[in-house]
């Protein structure tokens, strides 16, 4: 009988094979002498990790999951032996947010410069813990993960002299001061939805907006046609936009940490994620560039023509609008996406600009500072009317009135011979943009069960969250259960936005803070981390939550 290559064995395994260490590389083809033998540690890992199947299932991590986070810990093996700077970038960041390279574990002898087992334990953890049914209550310092940790290093010790090193990495991640934008943006692409870390923390998150999507389609919400434009939305939200659990950096910060290139051009990758979007008017064709007039802002960007396709298609007009959004790369504007057109009508461009601006940075410095002006004034008037930064109430019901008679104090603090009340402005409002389905707070909330929390985030604006009350009562309470613990803690941790959280732990104190798995644990210390794990969007850019409204179209 012929002997099976080890090529064979792999394919032909239940354990990790080939397929499943490619799927996190940079290339289709598997390097001789350097992919196979990166197979074999996988193999070695998923073992180690099987031996504890009962436990992984008990937290909801299946045996194909187990391969994934195989492949996961090899790479960050791999990442070391390369140098690629990945996990380097992970920890310095680390350090910089909160005082330590890895969370949770005692780091005494921790170097930097090399593997460390503390590591190992993190990935494993924070593996676990976003597959976990039990409100991520995983304890970091659970027997088992430091077991499998302790028994995984060592593997890594006894074959990291002999685990090979290729210089792909270093040519991929040098970025030239002049690279052509989608020679840039295929090296994003794959460090954002298949690096072991970004790939890893943002390919289920994808996966499930896409479900969404398509659960659109049959239900008739979406035109079967557009799936493919919302679809491609969806992977450039991610490339340029969205936050990782890691951190809470977005693709672009996370590429700059790594790519060797000038400071200048790491600047130009972390400003991708200040992309130009909306609705836009053709006004001309100039030289190598299209001249686009945003609906809103009014501002002028040239685009290079080359960088859309069928541009031979593109006219003048005021009424057509091109909906797309646009990069700056090498000092030019790229499309960097899917364009569509849209008939715009007066009434269609009121309903558009009073909707919430989802791009501030476009805006001019003249604009952004009256913006942060009225919502300063706004903050000041809140501290005022309700006496402090959050007002608490027993109802949403009581808290839209409340809000109705803030908006009236507002409004006469302006204006001292205002008359109409803001409900009569809003009413207005609404029927002069069109805004018939806007929702009451009553709406968004609508348990009368629980307390409704009233929160003025200063520089942003106004924010509601539930049960505050009953939240305020834990915190103070001399002692609290297991399950109260447990309930304060994913409220600290995954529940209210990070300036609640702020000023509740100011207000009240943290005694009662704790994480019901974990007898040792300081939250508090932690609670940055947990919550840019959990929530890693309530880290982006502060901005006024403003429309564009123009004053002198409706009296409002």
């Amino acid at each position: 009988m012929k002997k099976k290559s080890l090529l064979q064995k792999m394919v032909s395994s239940k354990s990790v094979v080939l397929s499943d260490w490619m799927a996190m590389k940079p290339y289709n083809q598997a390097i001789p002498n350097y992919d196979t033998l990166y197979v074999q540690h996988c193999q070695k890992v998923f073992a180690l990790l099987s031996e504890h199947n009962k436990w992984f299932q008990w937290n909801g991590v299946t045996s194909e999951q187990l391969k994934e986070l195989s492949c996961q810990l090899v790479s960050y093996l791999e990442d070391y032996v390369n140098e690629i700077g990945i996990w380097t970038a992970f920890v310095e960041t680390n350090e910089d947010l909160y005082g330590y390279p890895v969370p949770f574990y005692n780091v005494l002898g921790y170097d930097k410069a090399d593997i460390n087992h503390q590591d190992v334990a993190f990935l494993i953890w924070h593996y676990v813990t976003k597959y976990s049914e039990h409100e991520y209550l995983t304890d970091p310092e659970d027997i088992k993960i430091l077991l499998m940790a302790q028994q995984i290093f060592s593997h890594f010790e006894n074959v990291i002299d002999d685990s090979p090193a290729i210089d792909f990495y270093d040519n991929f991640f040098t970025i030239k001061d002049k690279e052509d934008f989608f020679e840039f943006k295929s090296k994003i692409v794959w460090f954002t939805m298949q690096s072991y870390l970004l790939g890893v923390d943002f390919k289920e998150k994808k996966e499930e907006r896409e479900a969404e999507l398509i659960q659109e389609v049959k239900t008739g919400q979406i035109e079967p046609s557009h799936l493919p434009k919302f679809l491609y939305a969806v992977l450039e939200s991610f490339l340029y936009q969205k936050r990782s659990s890691y951190s809470a950096l977005n693709g672009p910060e996370w590429f700059a940490k790594i790519a060797r290139c000038s400071e200048q051009k790491k600047q130009d990758i972390v400003d991708l994620t200040y992309w130009i979007d909306g609705k836009f008017y053709l006004k001309e064709k100039h030289g190598k560039h299209f001249v686009f007039e945003h609906l809103i802002n009014n501002v002028q960007y040239k685009a290079l023509i080359n960088s859309f396709q069928n541009n031979n298609q593109f006219y003048l007009s005021d009424t057509t609008a091109y909906n797309m959004h646009m990069v700056r790369w090498n000092g030019d504007y790229w499309l960097s996406g899917i364009m569509f057109t849209t008939d715009m009508t007066p009434m269609s461009i009121k309903k558009y600009k009073a909707e919430p601006f989802n791009t501030p940075w476009m805006l001019s410095d003249k604009v952004l500072q009256n913006m942060r002006e009225t919502t300063e004034l706004m903050y000041n008037a809140f501290i005022a009317f309700f006496g402090s930064q959050m007002a608490v109430f027993n109802t949403s019901q009581a808290l839209e009135k409340a809000n109705l008679a803030y908006m009236d104090y507002y409004a006469k603090t302006l204006k001292a011979d205002v008359t109409d009340t803001f409900e009569e402005r809003n009413k207005k409002f609404k029927e002069a943009y069109g805004k018939t389905d806007t929702k009451s707070m009553t709406d968004f909330h609508g348990n009368n069960k629980e307390s409704v929390g009233f929160f003025f985030i200063e520089g942003v604006g106004m924010h509601t969250a539930g049960a505050v009350r009953e939240c305020i009562k834990l915190l103070k309470a001399p002692t609290i259960t297991k399950d109260e613990q447990a309930s304060l803690f994913v409220d600290f941790a995954n529940g209210y936005i990070p300036p609640i959280c702020d000023y509740l732990l100011k207000e009240y104190g943290g005694k009662n803070l704790k994480m019901p798995v974990s007898e040792t644990l300081d939250v508090v210390k932690h609670l940055s981390f947990f919550q840019r794990m959990n929530s890693p969007e309530e880290f982006d850019r502060p901005y006024p939550s403003i429309t564009m409204i123009d004053d002198k179209d409706v009296n409002i």
